[in-house]
């Protein structure tokens, strides 16, 4: 979980050349890896993705944020991750009770 979390953030980090995501980003997650586990952390990443960008686009098309503007990724790397911890399990439950296959 811990090399998860740091190789995720660092395969960004090194494709943007650190200014899609910040070393701190990393930090935060590969430490959040050791105390989740496994399967937390890549649903704590995913929860931290899907908050960013529902707190992002509502701004970037309202045009009071510009598409080079940075915003912390921290509060929502810990918001993802107390997700997790306090509902992971009935969010996956209802992920896959709506996007199941069976009939």
């Amino acid at each position: 979980a811990v090399l998860f979390g740091a190789a995720f953030f660092g395969i960004i980090i090194y494709v943007t050349r650190g200014r899609g995501m910040g070393m701190g980003d990393l930090k935060l997650t590969a430490v959040l890896g050791l105390l989740l586990g496994w399967p937390d952390i890549a649903l704590a990443v995913v929860l931290s993705f899907i908050l960013g960008s529902l707190w992002s686009l509502p701004l970037l098309v309202s045009g009071r944020l510009g598409l080079r503007a940075a915003i912390p990724f921290g509060p929502f790397i810990a918001l993802g991750a107390v997700m997790t911890i306090f509902l992971g399990a009935e969010l996956l439950r209802y992920y896959f009770i709506v996007f199941s296959l069976s009939p």
